[in-house]
């Protein structure tokens, strides 16, 4: 009788696993990507354990969970934070990472008063890596004044809570919440400064050692538990207008920020890229870098995606795209652009294009699979498709790249911690149709390969990796290609001794991570 029990046992726990299991797995073909149904991205970010969080708009902001190998975590998706009934509806939201495996989510909620006036409202709430919520089924508002709220942004204060950084009017404001989902800056928040209401309402934050870095179109903001530490405006100027279009850690609780700016005497739009120090100070020639230009014959820009990342070797990668008119056959160019900039300003190399024929194709967006390889991202007629590129532009997954799916849209990448990729998009067209894919770091849709440090693909970094790496320094072993790729844990691009100790500190628990994830996106 025991023995037909635990066979029942078992066959039920397989039986569960396989309907778990059976929703999603990763696809190996261009064609049969992970659909998860109709909404609007918010964000994709590293769930710490070879996976991902995603956060999407179906009608309220809801987040899933995927895991390295495609398995969907949560069915049904889980409402963030409060649901709106309507007429009230959310948009403009975000999504961050805890730092302790858990996930920050912020929406804006929209709350018709007449026919031509409404509130709007941000909310956040924290859950941890079972999908629980922590501060209560709604989440915490950031501020009890029953004013515009909107566009919040989020970053983890290291310490179990997060800062929020959202508009309100005209005016920046940042909330700062502890591990309890406390407002530690008052019911009202913290005002920051006031911007033009034309002025772009993108909005970002940096981590630093105690706090953050706020930017805006028009400033720098350094925040810590106590509050505002400095503010210290955009360089300004006839020759000289920065709007701040993407940002990076200088790795000394500074930021590197690529922008735009303008020459009127030669009429060129200009690529630039600025550093302001821990204490707000502009620290590179005359406050700014020109990384590029182009002669504008009938007006352009710097398109929407665009990026900058710190390497390895504290230098900072800028990628950008001029978009400006053709005056001949009055149709936009799009010219894409990565350039290196070195940690006194100085440009490294010259401005390469990761893409031929640029014309007839759309950049999306580059993301880190690991700290000197960048994963690229773009779509044309025919679908959407991958790239990975060294940090000299050398393109790693020949000529073509990789395709990714058929149909392509807005995308979010975010690296799968063994020198891959996970991608979540919205299709394009009106269809609202959004999908998951994972590519390996050889260029293998939905190969999932070991992670660093496990260099016998046990799927267990321990003590045994450690010797493998210590048996080829004194020459009893010889690595294989795929122990050399796992077995470079610090990115040095060699496997020697120091390798094999971190190994070691990871198995005892004395460091998160190793040094090669350490600017991963």
């Amino acid at each position: 009788m025991r023995q037909i029990l635990l066979i029942t046992a078992i066959l039920i726990i397989h039986y569960s696993l396989i309907i778990s299991h059976c929703n999603a797995q990763w696809s190996t073909t261009p064609d049969t990507a992970i659909y998860l149904g109709q909404g609007d991205p918010v964000g994709l970010i590293k769930d710490g354990k070879g996976g991902a969080y995603l956060g999407y708009y179906s009608g309220d902001l809801v987040v899933n969970r995927v895991d390295k190998f495609g398995y969907l975590q949560w069915n049904p998706p889980i409402s963030a934070v409060k649901q709106s009934v309507p007429p009230y509806w959310q948009y403009e939201g975000s999504i961050a990472s805890g730092d302790d495996g858990s996930i920050f989510a912020a929406t804006t909620e929209v709350l018709p008063v007449t026919q031509f006036d409404w509130e709007e409202r941000v909310w956040v709430n924290k859950l941890d890596s079972t999908g629980t919520k922590l501060w209560g089924n709604n989440g915490v508002r950031v501020s009890l004044d029953n004013l515009d709220n909107r566009i919040p942004r989020i970053i983890s204060d290291q310490n179990g809570g997060c800062y929020v950084t959202y508009k309100q009017g005209t005016s920046i404001y940042i909330q700062h919440f502890d591990s309890l989902g406390t407002r530690l800056f008052g019911n009202s928040s913290l005002q920051l400064n006031t911007i033009p209401s034309n002025t772009s309402t993108d909005l970002d934050l940096i981590k630093t050692s105690d706090g953050c870095i706020v930017l805006t179109g028009l400033g720098y903001s350094r925040i810590d538990s106590s509050g505002l530490v400095w503010f210290t405006n955009v360089p300004s100027g006839s020759q000289f207008g920065l709007g701040v279009i993407g940002a990076t850690s200088d790795g000394n609780d500074g930021v590197v920020s690529l922008g735009q700016g303008y020459e009127p005497s030669t009429n060129q739009l200009q690529a630039i890229c600025t550093r302001i120090d821990s204490s707000g100070n502009f620290v590179w020639n005359n406050g700014y870098t020109i990384l590029d230009s182009i002669l504008l014959a009938g007006g352009g820009e710097i398109e929407t995606w665009k990026k900058i990342q710190r390497t390895f070797e504290n230098e900072f990668l800028n990628y950008w795209t001029f978009v400006f008119l053709d005056t001949i056959t009055n149709t936009l160019t799009y010219n894409f652009n990565i350039r290196n900039v070195n940690n006194v300003g100085n440009t490294i190399g010259n401005t390469y294009a990761p893409l031929s024929n640029p014309s007839e194709k759309t950049a999306l967006t580059i993301s880190k699979s690991n700290n000197d390889l960048n994963i690229f991202v773009w779509g044309d007629t025919s679908g959407g498709y991958v790239q990975k590129l060294d940090l000299l532009g050398t393109q790693l997954w020949g000529s073509n790249g990789a395709k990714i799916t058929n149909n392509f849209g807005v995308a979010e990448v975010v690296s799968d911690s063994r020198g891959g990729a996970i991608l979540f998009w919205q299709e394009g067209g009106s269809t609202g149709k959004i999908w998951l894919q994972q590519i390996s770091r050889h260029g293998n849709l939905g190969e999932v390969l070991n992670g660093y440090g496990d260099l016998n693909e046990d799927g267990v970094v321990d003590t045994l990796d450690s010797q493998i790496i210590l048996n080829s320094v004194v020459g009893t072993d010889t690595l294989t290609q795929n122990q050399f790729e796992v077995g470079d844990v610090d990115g040095d691009g060699k496997v020697k001794v120091n390798d094999a100790s971190l190994i070691l500190q990871k198995v005892k628990g004395l460091i998160k991570e190793f040094p090669i994830h350490k600017l991963e996106e």
